[in-house]
């Protein structure tokens, strides 16, 4: 991956946990401005009863929000490591091709060809398995973001609503 690749995945992650952070903010704040005075007495065709929902939407997006964001920097720090270990791979398939010892420079470890060939089969196994997980982890990061962005979209209709529901 070249240099300007790599700033660029760099500025993309920081944007997304920026945005991911600001959204669950105005879901925060706008629980807080509408709970802060809220009275409810009767559930039914009301303004309360507009708000209430509205409220538990907010507290659902607010905690999808925070679970994306817990999910996602697991994510992050699982494929940096999934990313290492593929480098890992990458070396000792080559050791084990080229016939020559290999020696890693960040840890000083050597092996063998035929070492290799044993630590390149172990590590392809984990691989697997973290493919597995990573894509799973993928899969939850897609639930909380849609959980997320769709009760907050319904909140805020239903707090709209109940501001014109006396007009109506």
């Amino acid at each position: 991956m070249s240099d300007r690749s790599i700033e660029l995945a760099k500025q993309s992650l920081s944007g997304r946990s920026k945005y991911d952070y600001f959204i669950v903010g105005i879901a925060a704040a706008t629980f807080a401005y509408f709970a802060k005075d809220f009275e409810f007495d009767k559930f039914g065709n009301n303004e309360e009863s507009f708000v209430l929902i509205a409220l538990l939407l907010l507290i659902i997006s607010i905690i999808s929000g925070l679970k994306k964001i817990d999910v996602s920097n697991f994510f992050v720090e699982k494929n940096g490591k999934h990313l290492d270990f593929q480098e890992y791979l990458a070396s000792y398939k080559q050791c084990a091709l080229e016939c020559k010892p290999f020696i890693n420079m960040e840890t000083g470890e050597t092996c063998t060809p035929e070492e290799a060939k044993v630590k390149a089969s172990r590590l392809q196994v984990t691989l697997d398995k973290w493919d597995k997980v990573l894509k799973f982890t993928e899969t939850k990061l897609q639930i909380y973001y849609v959980i997320r962005d769709y009760s907050l979209v319904a909140s805020y209709i239903l707090l709209g609503l109940s501001k014109f529901y006396p007009t109506l």
